[in-house]
């Protein structure tokens, strides 16, 4: 569905640089609403480049096989 943030996967946004272009990616967690909000209380980073974007999540997905 358009429109809908898939709050079950890990997502890639655009963040902004403070004067309305983006400059950085933004990685949001499962369970977090891909909106902007503080990342200290959950998994959700910021990055220079899609590249350590993509690095992230497949360390975090790695993490939660590994737990379950």
């Amino acid at each position: 569905m358009r429109g809908v943030d898939d709050l079950t996967t890990w997502r890639l946004g655009v963040a902004s640089s403070g004067n309305g272009l983006p400059s950085k990616v933004k990685v949001y967690s499962p369970g977090c609403a891909a909106s902007p909000h503080a990342e200290r209380d959950c998994r959700c980073r910021t990055f220079p480049t899609r590249g350590r974007a993509n690095e992230y999540i497949e360390d975090q997905s790695r993490i939660d096989s590994d737990t379950v």
